[in-house]
């Protein structure tokens, strides 16, 4: 089965309105940039290059409300530290697909096929240097408290992997497997084969400087429904649903990892049959909802009750140390973005970005070829 990482979320899944390609989690930071900005399978790509708080996420922002109002499908990619910001956003009009992307750490993104289809866009030429260099020495101190707070950050998050870790390893034990594949695969039955199978990832939750942040808004199905999580065993469901899909290969489906792991499934969304499974919690209102409890052995659960509450709690407080730490993270980033938005000509720039919109524009009028 082909992966297809640099469409727009297919229709059912969230409406090409809203996704993450990088979290932060156990294992640290993770992105799927690289593989989801292949140039070859772009119109075009438009990588802004620009410090925090010189206007990359508004710039973005306004080009892809023109987008739309020329009647194109617009994915927005946002910051998985920061939801409120952007990291990217696609724009699809018939055959063109064009990228405009936050190339900036830690997402770095060069242009790979320079003029043919990458381009460029230097937010720096509107800053004033000299005023910077006179802050030079401040920069750097907000520099690296923020990479400390964030390193500290990865520490708690690392022990809170190696809890859950601990707490799956004895909750392997209390499934009914047989029963639960049953099941899942009668989830399937119904499922109509797609003539363009294919698997999409991206992360539907992010972990950052508001703790953890899932998009449930932006799906967009007929049918939810629920998988109840007691003491995380949500996962096993999801992921044998997972497991089915990717071994028949006939399907076309959206897959959404955990922000923490990509060994976890938060979400799966049946583009066929116009329905999304998600764990617990989630404000949509369920279709209906899958209880876990049936799929787990009583005395098992009775016999490891205590160790799980214990592991759980301690996973919980590690979270919540990690996200004190991407807190700080703020202060500091807002810190460098007052001192980059006070040395930027924005005058100069809202004239260029205007212009900068206006080419795109034109770009996805184009008849198609």
């Amino acid at each position: 089965m082909s992966q297809c990482p640099t469409e727009p979320i297919p229709p059912g899944c969230a409406g090409g309105k809203g996704f993450f390609l990088s979290a932060n989690g156990w294992t640290g930071f993770r992105s799927h940039h690289m593989e989801f900005y292949d140039s070859r399978k772009f119109t075009r790509i438009f990588v802004i290059k620009g410090g925090p708080g010189t206007g990359k996420s508004r710039m973005m922002r306004e080009i892809a409300q023109a987008a739309e109002q020329e009647g194109a499908t617009v994915s927005y990619i946002y910051c998985s530290s920061d939801p409120a910001s952007l990291d990217g956003v696609v724009l699809v009009k018939g055959k063109r697909k064009i990228a405009v992307l936050d190339g900036t750490a830690p997402h770095t993104r060069c242009a790979d096929v320079p003029g043919a289809i990458d381009e460029i866009v230097n937010l720096g030429a509107f800053w004033d240097s000299e005023l910077l260099m006179k802050h030079r020495e401040e920069i750097l101190s907000l520099c690296d408290r923020k990479s400390a707070c964030y390193q500290r950050a990865y520490r708690y998050l690392s022990i809170a992997g190696d809890i859950d870790e601990e707490r799956q390893k004895i909750l392997t034990s209390c499934v009914r497997w047989e029963k639960l594949k049953k099941a899942a695969t009668r989830e399937l039955r119904l499922l109509p084969i797609s003539p363009q199978p294919c698997e999409e990832t991206h992360y539907l939750s992010a972990f950052g400087m508001n703790g953890k942040v899932r998009l449930d808004a932006s799906i967009k199905t007929s049918k939810v429904v629920i998988v109840s999580d007691p003491f995380g065993s949500a996962r096993f469901f999801l992921n044998t649903m997972r497991d089915i899909l990717r071994d028949e290969g006939v399907y076309r489906y959206g897959l959404f990892p955990s922000c923490f792991s990509d060994q976890i499934t938060e979400a799966i969304c049946l583009t066929g049959a116009d329905t999304v499974y998600l764990t617990e919690p989630s404000d949509l209102a369920p279709a209906r909802r899958i209880n876990m409890k049936r799929f787990l052995l009583p005395d098992a659960i009775a016999e490891n009750r205590r160790t799980l509450r214990l592991l759980s709690n301690e996973r919980k407080k590690m979270l919540e140390e990690a996200e004190l730490s991407l807190r700080e993270v703020g202060k500091y980033h807002f810190a460098l973005e007052k001192m980059y938005g006070d040395a930027m000509d924005f005058t100069g720039k809202e004239a260029f970005s205007s212009v900068l919109c206006g080419k795109i524009i034109r770009l996805l009028q184009k008849d198609d070829d």
